[in-house]
């Protein structure tokens, strides 16, 4: 009988080897031998070989300058059904915290356990975890990428989830993160001041005729003169009106205009996967006319007159009349005191 038991057990062993998890590759059997950096028994490329970097990554704020086009190169590791950046962190595309999102710990705190994490729910397909911080941040789509030595690593479930966007090219470039242009006739000189306000609709063919769309924020705009401008974004629009932003006021809020009204507009190239779109900003309040100031109730208002006695008219003296005083004498005094007594004498009032 304990042998049989053992036999089963082996048994059992075996299988799971063949097929289950696996912490190093003596945990394999022969027909998957070696063990993935996400702890599954497998074959071939990314099991028992390091993937080669064939994707990279647009991590950081983009070229040194709008008119270079290199990319910052980081190498993938690609492993099963999933793929790792080092360095890198996605900005934007979170879910909720009623989602599973808004940074979770994980039980091992390490990078494998927050892609078990992102693989365990069925909205997320992208994540990014904080070294430092221990946290996981899970994602319905993939952010911005951008570079960062200080613990990030980000990584999809998807094993192509990892490679970059096309290159940003003319009339695109960076401004922080968006590889975007705005519509201007510094840019292109087959157009006019005139024709760079265009209604929504127009807006977004011709951005469409670019390969891009509408965006949905705007996070810089360093070289650009109407930034101050109100410009279209993205956002389904209310009843005949579609929102605008101005991207260097962007913090003061959005507001709606008719959508065939003519507002400047940008457009965001498309990667390979969906852009993050944020939630929309709060409406856009103008300032009131600033009020007169009242006086201030802690203020001492009291002049020192002596200092400026000089500069002060001298007033007439107050009418007087002859009184007696209770022993008989004459004096004068102030026609406004004499009066209140005849008043109280009349009175018959004692004070």
């Amino acid at each position: 009988m304990r042998l049989e038991i053992i036999c089963i057990l082996v048994l059992l062993a075996q299988l799971a080897r063949s097929q289950g998890t696996c912490k190093e590759d003596q945990d394999c059997g022969e027909s998957a031998p070696c063990c993935s950096d996400f702890g599954y028994c497998g074959s071939g490329e990314g099991f028992c070989s390091p993937a080669p970097p064939r994707a990279t990554s647009n991590a950081g704020a983009g070229p040194p300058s709008r008119s270079d086009s290199s990319t910052r190169r980081t190498s993938v590791r690609r492993s099963g059904s999933g793929c790792v950046l080092d360095d890198v962190e996605y900005v934007g595309g979170d879910l909720s915290p009623i989602e599973g999102g808004g940074g979770v710990r994980v039980d091992r705190n390490s990078s494998k356990e927050c892609y078990n994490k992102c693989e365990e729910n069925f909205r997320c397909n992208w994540y990014t975890y904080d070294e430092r911080e221990k946290l996981c941040y899970l994602k319905y789509t993939r952010g911005y990428p951008r570079e960062r030595k200080d613990g990030f690593i980000s990584g999809s479930t998807d094993r192509d989830g990892c490679d970059r966007d096309p290159e940003c090219r003319f009339p695109y470039s960076y401004y922080s993160l968006q590889c975007m242009f705005y519509y201007d006739e510094s840019l292109f000189d087959e157009i006019s001041i005139a024709d760079v306000r265009r209604n929504y609709n127009q807006s977004r063919e011709i951005c469409g005729r670019y390969g891009g769309f509408v965006p949905y924020e705007f996070r810089g705009y360093s070289g650009y003169r109407r930034y101050n401008d109100w410009h279209w974004l993205g956002y389904p629009g209310e009843g005949g009106n579609c929102w605008a932003g101005r991207p260097g006021l962007w913090s003061e809020g959005v507001r709606l205009f008719p959508c065939d009204y003519p507002l400047n507009f940008g457009c965001q190239n498309r990667g390979l996967y969906p852009s993050p779109i944020p939630r929309r900003p709060s409406v856009y309040k103008p300032r009131l006319p600033a009020l007169p100031s009242l006086p201030d109730p802690d203020y001492d208002y009291d002049y020192d007159y002596d200092d400026y006695a000089d500069d002060i008219p001298a007033l007439p003296p107050l009418p007087t009349v002859q009184t007696r005083n209770r022993f008989g004498g004459d004096r004068r005094r102030p026609l406004g005191l004499v009066r209140r007594k005849i008043f109280r004498d009349r009175l018959g009032l004692n004070y």
